[in-house]
């Protein structure tokens, strides 16, 4: 079972430093003497708000805190918390996925470039494979099969 608000306001009262008195209480409550003595000894049954949240303010005591009370500031506060703790994970996801899209960025940029220096080899290859074929006063690739087909021969004459 709890304790009485009065029993924690009596607690904290008396483990206060600088330590305070009844009379300084009930100044600084604008309550007398009598309310602030009756109601830290529990003698007041049913104390008002004013009077319960004047001391309690007092002596440290939150009357939220007794009653379980969850302001709507406390409860958006928490989700803020969370709210905030989401925003961060998605921005160290965003800057990681930043960060590979630039990877990618550059490993397209070597593939174009490699497509590229390959495509301009076919090209060549294909062109003086065209120039050879079609020209009779060129003939890179003939005079070299014609110059083998010559060693052949003569290599399988001697053999024979």
């Amino acid at each position: 079972m709890k304790p009485r608000i009065s029993e924690l306001c009596r607690k904290n009262k008396d483990t206060m430093n600088p330590r305070r008195t009844n009379e300084d209480l009930a100044g600084r409550t604008n309550l007398s003497l009598n309310t602030v003595a009756g109601f830290l000894r529990g003698e007041i049954a049913n104390p008002g708000v004013y009077t319960a949240g004047a001391i309690c303010r007092e002596t440290g005591v939150s009357l939220d805190d007794y009653f379980d009370i969850q302001t709507p500031s406390q409860a958006a506060s928490e989700e803020t918390r969370q709210l905030a703790a989401e925003v961060e994970l998605l921005r160290a996801k965003a800057e990681g996925l930043q960060r590979e899209n630039a990877n990618l960025h550059k490993s397209l940029r070597m593939h174009r470039l490699t497509t590229g220096v390959l495509l301009i080899i076919v090209t060549l290859a294909v062109t003086v494979l065209l120039i050879d074929v079609l020209s009779p006063n060129v003939g890179w690739i003939r005079r070299t099969l014609t110059h083998m087909q010559q060693i052949m021969q003569t290599t399988r004459g001697a053999a024979l």
